[in-house]
């Protein structure tokens, strides 16, 4: 079976010359003379609706395909679990990715379980992301510092919620007779205490 490289640039002003030349020299270096090219321009990792991607899945179910050669892994997709879904689908398929850039070949088992270490490190550094902002927005709003969009409302809206406040009118029903969303009342009336 040939096989086959699959490279992607995620703007039009990019070209794949750098990927081309790069997997051009891995393929002379193992003697691969014929292979089968995919290749996506203006289509970002995180967009599987790409046209050559879609033909290149197609090509792999039918059997076509037996290695799969891209420059890096994140030229298949940005997101780990998608990736992960990917890599685990082309296995079903017994497809094996090889990644020139980053030196990982899965027909090897090394080159296996270092995808897999690669996810769970990605995971590990997402998750610590998403902790380190939960932890700066938990020290700003110590110090004081407000979170959310502002109120997007004029001073008359801002003058009638808080005189039907005051009449002792709920925050839902001021929300309705003012068209507006509660949280906006909620917000408002906060604002004034």
């Amino acid at each position: 079976m040939t096989p086959a490289i699959y490279m992607r640039v995620s703007t039009e002003s990019q070209d794949l010359d750098a990927q081309e030349q790069a997997i051009s020299l891995f393929l002379a270096q193992k003697g691969i003379k014929e292979h089968l090219r995919y290749a996506d321009c203006a289509y970002t990792g995180s967009n599987t609706d790409r046209p050559e991607f879609k033909r290149l899945l197609n090509d792999l179910k039918q059997g076509k395909v037996e290695r799969l050669i891209v420059w890096k892994l994140d030229r298949l997709s940005r997101k780990l679990k998608d990736l992960i879904s990917l890599l685990d689908e082309f296995q079903e398929y017994g497809v094996k990715v090889i990644s020139v850039h980053e030196n990982i070949d899965m027909t090897t088992p090394h080159g296996i379980a270092m995808v897999h270490m690669i996810g769970v490190f990605a995971q590990l550094e997402r998750d610590m992301g998403v902790e380190r902002t939960k932890a700066g927005i938990a020290a700003s709003r110590a110090k004081g510092q407000k979170w959310g969009a502002p109120i997007k409302i004029g001073n008359t809206i801002k003058g009638q919620i808080k005189d039907l406040r005051n009449d002792g009118m709920s925050y839902r029903n001021i929300a309705k007779q003012l068209s507006i969303s509660p949280s906006t009342v909620f917000k408002t009336i906060k604002e004034n205490l």
